[in-house]
Protein backbone atom coordinates (compact mmCIF):
# COMPACT_ATOMS: atom_id res chain seq x y z
CA UNK A 1 0.00 0.00 0.00
CA UNK A 2 2.37 2.54 1.02
CA UNK A 3 4.84 1.68 -1.50
CA UNK A 4 1.99 1.95 -4.27
CA UNK A 5 0.93 5.59 -2.83
CA UNK A 6 4.71 6.64 -3.08
CA UNK A 7 5.28 5.84 -6.33
CA UNK A 8 1.84 8.07 -7.46
CA UNK A 9 2.47 11.18 -5.47
CA UNK A 10 2.65 14.03 -7.55
CA UNK A 11 6.26 15.37 -7.05
CA UNK A 12 6.85 18.76 -7.95
CA UNK A 13 10.77 19.90 -9.21
CA UNK A 14 12.79 20.87 -5.64
CA UNK A 15 10.43 18.67 -3.58
CA UNK A 16 11.96 15.74 -1.43
CA UNK A 17 10.84 12.52 -2.76
CA UNK A 18 9.90 9.78 -0.28
CA UNK A 19 12.34 7.09 -0.19
CA UNK A 20 12.42 3.63 1.51
CA UNK A 21 13.38 5.62 4.72
CA UNK A 22 10.04 7.47 4.22
CA UNK A 23 7.98 4.30 3.82
CA UNK A 24 9.72 2.30 7.12
CA UNK A 25 9.02 6.34 9.30
CA UNK A 26 5.34 5.98 8.10
CA UNK A 27 5.26 1.98 9.30
CA UNK A 28 5.90 2.90 12.59
CA UNK A 29 3.95 6.18 13.02
CA UNK A 30 0.60 4.59 11.99
CA UNK A 31 0.88 2.40 14.58
CA UNK A 32 0.64 5.38 17.27
CA UNK A 33 -2.44 6.33 18.51
CA UNK A 34 -4.01 9.87 18.31
CA UNK A 35 -3.51 13.27 16.70
CA UNK A 36 -0.30 13.94 14.53
CA UNK A 37 1.33 16.69 13.40
CA UNK A 38 3.91 15.43 10.15
CA UNK A 39 6.53 18.75 10.06
CA UNK A 40 7.94 19.56 7.51
CA UNK A 41 5.46 17.57 5.50
CA UNK A 42 7.35 18.28 1.60
CA UNK A 43 5.20 15.84 -0.62
CA UNK A 44 2.29 15.42 2.05
CA UNK A 45 3.46 11.32 2.06
CA UNK A 46 3.39 10.71 6.02
CA UNK A 47 -0.02 13.05 6.17
CA UNK A 48 -1.70 10.74 3.34
CA UNK A 49 -0.55 7.12 5.17
CA UNK A 50 -1.78 8.26 8.52
CA UNK A 51 -5.27 9.51 7.32
CA UNK A 52 -5.57 6.21 5.08
CA UNK A 53 -5.20 4.32 8.82
CA UNK A 54 -7.69 6.13 9.83
CA UNK A 55 -5.61 8.44 12.07
CA UNK A 56 -6.44 12.55 11.64
CA UNK A 57 -3.87 15.31 12.15
CA UNK A 58 -1.50 18.09 10.50
CA UNK A 59 1.10 18.64 8.29
CA UNK A 60 2.93 22.00 8.20
CA UNK A 61 6.59 22.95 6.22
CA UNK A 62 8.30 26.46 5.72
CA UNK A 63 8.34 26.17 2.10
CA UNK A 64 5.43 27.57 -0.25
CA UNK A 65 6.86 25.01 -2.93
CA UNK A 66 6.76 21.97 -0.83
CA UNK A 67 3.16 23.40 0.70
CA UNK A 68 1.20 23.41 -2.76
CA UNK A 69 2.80 19.95 -3.62
CA UNK A 70 1.57 18.25 -0.64
CA UNK A 71 -1.82 20.38 -1.17
CA UNK A 72 -2.19 18.67 -4.58
CA UNK A 73 -1.79 15.58 -3.02
CA UNK A 74 -3.49 15.69 -0.12
CA UNK A 75 -6.91 17.09 -3.29
CA UNK A 76 -5.78 13.64 -5.08
CA UNK A 77 -6.35 11.06 -2.28
CA UNK A 78 -9.25 13.50 -0.44
CA UNK A 79 -7.45 14.03 2.54
CA UNK A 80 -9.35 16.92 4.03
CA UNK A 81 -6.73 19.58 5.34
CA UNK A 82 -4.78 22.54 4.25
CA UNK A 83 -0.92 22.26 5.26
CA UNK A 84 0.12 25.32 7.42
CA UNK A 85 3.33 27.19 6.43
CA UNK A 86 5.18 27.31 9.54
CA UNK A 87 9.20 27.34 10.50
CA UNK A 88 8.68 24.73 12.62
CA UNK A 89 6.30 25.28 15.34
CA UNK A 90 6.21 29.17 15.12
CA UNK A 91 2.85 29.11 14.00
CA UNK A 92 1.08 25.69 15.19
CA UNK A 93 -1.02 26.86 17.45
CA UNK A 94 -2.50 22.90 18.29
CA UNK A 95 -1.35 20.25 20.01
CA UNK A 96 -0.58 16.39 19.20
CA UNK A 97 -0.17 13.49 20.89
CA UNK A 98 2.39 12.59 18.05
CA UNK A 99 4.73 14.60 15.83
CA UNK A 100 5.97 13.32 12.84
CA UNK A 101 10.20 14.80 11.59
CA UNK A 102 11.14 13.43 8.26
CA UNK A 103 13.91 15.90 7.21
CA UNK A 104 15.06 15.59 3.64
CA UNK A 105 18.21 14.31 4.41
CA UNK A 106 19.17 13.66 0.93
CA UNK A 107 19.78 17.42 0.12
CA UNK A 108 19.75 18.86 4.12
CA UNK A 109 22.71 18.31 5.56
CA UNK A 110 24.41 21.81 3.74
CA UNK A 111 27.46 23.47 5.28
CA UNK A 112 26.18 24.91 8.13
CA UNK A 113 22.83 23.18 8.05
CA UNK A 114 23.51 21.42 10.80
CA UNK A 115 24.18 24.61 12.97
CA UNK A 116 20.57 25.79 12.04
CA UNK A 117 18.95 22.52 12.61
CA UNK A 118 20.57 22.70 16.46
CA UNK A 119 19.35 26.16 16.99
CA UNK A 120 15.68 25.46 15.57
CA UNK A 121 15.58 22.01 17.69
CA UNK A 122 15.46 24.39 20.86
CA UNK A 123 11.98 24.78 19.79
CA UNK A 124 10.69 21.31 20.17
CA UNK A 125 12.42 21.05 23.77
CA UNK A 126 9.24 21.97 25.81
CA UNK A 127 6.68 19.34 23.39
CA UNK A 128 9.58 16.50 23.89
CA UNK A 129 8.36 15.94 27.38
CA UNK A 130 4.24 16.23 26.50
CA UNK A 131 4.35 13.94 23.42
CA UNK A 132 5.52 11.41 21.27
CA UNK A 133 8.19 12.28 19.12
CA UNK A 134 9.36 10.19 15.95
CA UNK A 135 12.26 11.22 14.06
CA UNK A 136 13.59 9.24 11.26
CA UNK A 137 17.06 10.29 9.82
CA UNK A 138 18.73 8.50 6.45
CA UNK A 139 16.32 5.70 7.79
CA UNK A 140 17.43 5.29 11.35
CA UNK A 141 13.55 6.14 13.45
CA UNK A 142 13.98 7.23 16.69
CA UNK A 143 10.52 7.37 18.87
CA UNK A 144 9.92 7.76 22.20
CA UNK A 145 9.54 10.94 25.04
CA UNK A 146 11.70 12.66 26.54
CA UNK A 147 15.31 14.05 25.99
CA UNK A 148 17.00 11.20 25.28
CA UNK A 149 15.84 11.71 21.38
CA UNK A 150 17.06 14.84 21.21
CA UNK A 151 20.09 14.05 22.48
CA UNK A 152 20.55 11.17 19.74
CA UNK A 153 19.00 13.53 17.21
CA UNK A 154 21.34 15.93 17.96
CA UNK A 155 24.63 13.59 18.19
CA UNK A 156 23.53 11.93 15.35
CA UNK A 157 23.50 15.32 13.40
CA UNK A 158 26.83 16.27 14.90
CA UNK A 159 29.07 12.95 14.09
Amino acid sequence: MLETLLDNLFILNGVFRPNNGSIALAKVAINYEGSFLDLGTGSGFITIAMYQSGKIGDSSDISSLTLSCAEKNFNLYNIPIKPIQSNLFEEITSTYDTIIFNPPTNNFLMEGDENILKNKLKNIISLLFVCNLVISINGLILLGEGKVFLILFLMLKIM
